[in-house]
């Protein structure tokens, strides 16, 4: 009774610190920001919605990325709650708060210190941010700790379960972690052989239940099209994503040493190298051991899962910056696991007071720069007609080219999705205009949009990752020019064919 206690009470504390979070950034650029769901990935969510009620099929109408459960996942809220930004954050957070229970079920039964507990709840800010991108990445986060959970409970079976079921959600981190858990359980030696094949036996079931119930869905093809992450690796060479790319780098090599301390760089680079350290202390060979301090061999092997769930993060945290890292902002997607790691690191150390109190405090400082931003945005962005908060240079540049283009077909080429757009006004017929994603069926529709507008609208920030760069456009660039350029936005306009003839 008191453990199931102390469960509810970490995780109703969780959660109150998620919310507070989520309240103190949700004007931020990491939630309700007008930019973020007119041009990014949130606006995919609802575009994706859109593309099914027309009965277009993913992976053959529409190019897509991740696992099939996200769209239907999406398909299903927003048609119980509408399909609004608003319903994407508040589903979004309500994951989050699942995501608790599974946090405090990993601290409760790896048995770690209240200092390691107090560490990881000052660092709960990085390791689950106020909203993700899209519904795949709060799903995926809330299934890869709900499967940690069990695993730290040493329920394995259980964990290869959910980790089947996360394929559908997004095909990557989960393989690798089934990987790792296999390993594990073959090479158990408590277990006979009967044991550890009946550990299969949930996961087997829950991937042919989840393959059969996304087949009826969609049909049989898109599901085996999206059990393999070859779309997402094609875009992320296209894009020249990774971790030690320029556009990696710009996460965790800064010019400005103040950032190792007043943003979450410092902290999250501490976690990430003091993990990889200890996990590769705990791979040591047994003969090899006795170079260790005999306090370290005292501490890191002690508490067998506490080890066991170590490698784990620090191996699948270790995929992820080698294999899946994307642009600047990726490190959110699994920051939990290098914060999760850095609360084991404190329970196996014997810090003194003052080296903890610099952890905490690097940790609560690493916090500055979002909130620094957050108290400001909540003070100087106004709120659209939807109710989203935007930066005004941008709302009045946007203002300023729709009545530019008043009255005339015109084709604003965005990665995401605004609503309520005057009728002259189209957006892609495509979820993720970019090149490399879209499916020959996409193209042809947005050429044929092309083909009809007078007027095109770009963002700037895409540079070349705007579908109009692609080879597919090739012919159709020379029809426009441009008309008028502005911060964010550049207007082209239809050479009229007397122009052309001059």
């Amino acid at each position: 009774m008191k453990l199931e206690t102390s469960k509810t009470r970490l995780t109703a504390l969780i959660a109150l610190i998620l919310g507070v979070s989520f309240f103190i950034q949700f004007p931020s650029t990491q939630a309700a920001d007008w930019q973020l769901f007119s041009f990014y990935d949130p606006g995919t969510t609802i575009k994706g919605d859109i593309l099914l009620a027309k009965n277009y099929v993913p992976t053959i109408d529409f190019g897509y990325t991740h696992g099939l459960i996200p769209l239907a996942f999406g398909r299903a809220v927003f048609a119980v709650f509408g399909r609004t930004p608003f319903t994407y954050l508040g589903v979004t957070f309500f994951l989050e708060l699942l995501m608790a229970g599974a946090l405090a079920r990993i601290l409760i039964a790896l048995k770690l210190p209240r200092r390691s507990i107090f560490i990881f709840l000052a660092a709960l800010p990085i390791a689950i941010m106020p909203a993700y991108l899209t519904f795949t990445h709060p799903l995926e986060a809330l299934l890869l700790l709900m499967a940690l959970a069990d695993h730290a409970e040493g329920k394995r079976h259980n964990a290869l379960a959910t980790l089947a079921l996360c394929i559908f959600v997004k095909p990557s981190m989960a393989y690798v972690y089934g990987l790792f858990l296999t390993i594990v359980i073959l090479t158990r030696r408590a277990d006979v052989w009967a044991v550890r094949v009946r550990n299969f036996v949930p996961a087997i079931l829950t991937f042919f239940v989840a393959f059969g119930g996304l087949a009826l869905l969609y049909g049989v093809a898109p599901v085996l099209h999206t059990l393999l992450p070859l779309t997402g690796a094609k875009t992320y060479a296209a894009t020249n994503f990774g971790f030690f790319t320029p556009s990696g780098r710009a996460f965790w090599w800064t010019p400005h040493l103040i950032d190792y301390v007043c943003s979450p760089v410092g902290i999250w680079l501490i976690a990430v190298l003091g993990s990889l350290g200890i996990a590769l202390a705990l791979l040591t060979p047994k003969s090899w051991r006795g170079i260790l301090p005999s306090w370290m061999n005292a501490r890191i092997f002690a508490h067998a899962m506490r080890s066991e769930i170590l490698l784990t993060v620090v191996g699948l945290h270790g995929a992820f910056l080698i294999g899946f890292y994307g642009w600047t902002g990726s490190w959110t997607y699994y920051s939990y696991m290098p914060m999760l790691a850095l609360a084991i690191l404190v329970a196996l150390f014997p810090l003194h007071r003052v080296v903890f109190a610099a952890i905490l405090g690097l940790t609560l400082l690493g916090h500055t720069q979002h909130l620094q931003w957050s108290i400001n945005d909540w003070r100087t962005k106004p709120r659209t007609d939807d109710g989203l908060f935007v930066y005004s240079d941008k709302l009045e540049e946007w203002n300023k080219f729709r009545g530019l283009v008043a009255g005339r077909p015109t084709l604003l080429m965005t990665h995401g999705y605004i609503p309520n757009l005057p009728a002259n006004i189209q957006l892609p017929d495509a979820w993720f205009p970019e090149p490399g994603i879209p499916t020959p069926a996409e193209i042809r529709r947005v050429q044929k949009q092309i083909e009809e507008a007078e007027c095109i609208i770009q963002w700037k920030q895409y540079g070349t990752l705007d579908l109009l760069h692609s080879p597919d456009f090739t012919k159709y660039r020379p029809l426009f020019r441009v008309a008028q350029t502005g911060d964010s936005m550049t207007l082209l306009e239809r050479i009229e064919p007397s122009t052309q003839t001059r």
